[in-house]
C-alpha cells in the first residue's frame, strides 16, 4: 500500500513546515464486495447467512448502545456514544426536580458513535501491511497574507450574496484543508466581517453586517 507525506507551510507566517502522513485511498469497499470476499474465506457460510449475521450484530449493538452500555467485539474494537446538544438548543440552570431538567433532557441527542480499535487488530494490521512511500506532495505557500485573502472574500461578497468554501479555495489558491481552517478562524474573529449561514454541508459564508 502506498502512502503520502504531505508538507504544508504554516499559515501564520512562522516559516515552519508541518508534515502529515496519509494512505493513498483507492476505492471504498461496499457490502457486496465485502460479502463476496468473506464467501471466499472457506468458512462454508453463504453470503445470505453472513448478511443476516451482520444485520443481527448491528441490531444488537444498537440495542445495547441505546440503553447506555458500551459494546466490545473482541479482536475488533469497542463502540460508545458521544452526546451533545441538538442544533439551536441551550442548557438552562436546573434543579434536579425542575421543569428545566426535563427540557434539558429533550435538548440532548447522540452526536457520534465512537469506535476504538482493538490493540491486537492494530498489531495484526501492522504485521500484515507493506508500506511504500508515494511521491511527496508539497503545498505551495500562498503569496498573499491572511488579511489580503479576507479582503478578497469581502470584495467577492460585494457582488455575490454568499460564497462556499470551494469558492474561497478558487479565490485564494489555498488547499481545501487550509481554506477550511482559515475560514473557521475568520468567522471566529468578530472583527473580520464574515459569518456563516446554514449548517452541515450547506454552510455558506456571508457578510456580517452587525
Amino acid at each position: 500500500m502506498k502512502y503520502y507525506k504531505q508538507e504544508m507551510p504554516d499559515l501564520h507566517g512562522t516559516g515552519k513546515q508541518k508534515s502529515y502522513f496519509r494512505p493513498a485511498t483507492y476505492t471504498n469497499i461496499h457490502g457486496d464486495q465485502l460479502f463476496r470476499r468473506m464467501g471466499m474465506s472457506g468458512s462454508g457460510a453463504s453470503e445470505e447467512t453472513m448478511r443476516a449475521a451482520v444485520r443481527i450484530i448491528r441490531e444488537t449493538i444498537l440495542h445495547y448502545l441505546s440503553i447506555g452500555h458500551t459494546v466490545t467485539i473482541d479482536g475488533l474494537g469497542s463502540f460508545r456514544l458521544s452526546l451533545g446538544l441538538k442544533e439551536g438548543k441551550v442548557m438552562e440552570p436546573t434543579d434536579d426536580e425542575s421543569d428545566e431538567t426535563k427540557r434539558n433532557a429533550q435538548s440532548v441527542e447522540v452526536k457520534k458513535v465512537l469506535f476504538k480499535v482493538d490493540r491486537n487488530f492494530l498489531q495484526e494490521l501492522n504485521m500484515g501491511i507493506s508500506l511504500e512511500r508515494a511521491e511527496t506532495k508539497h503545498l505551495k505557500k500562498p503569496n498573499t497574507t491572511k488579511e489580503e485573502r479576507l479582503q478578497m472574500a469581502l470584495d467577492y461578497l460585494n457582488s455575490h450574496a454568499f460564497f462556499r468554501a470551494a469558492d474561497y479555495v478558487s479565490l485564494t489558491g489555498l488547499s481545501q484543508s487550509a481554506a477550511h481552517y482559515e475560514l473557521q478562524s475568520l468567522v471566529a474573529d468578530k472583527s473580520s466581517g464574515l459569518k456563516t449561514n446554514g449548517k452541515g454541508t450547506h454552510i455558506v459564508y456571508v457578510k456580517d453586517e452587525a
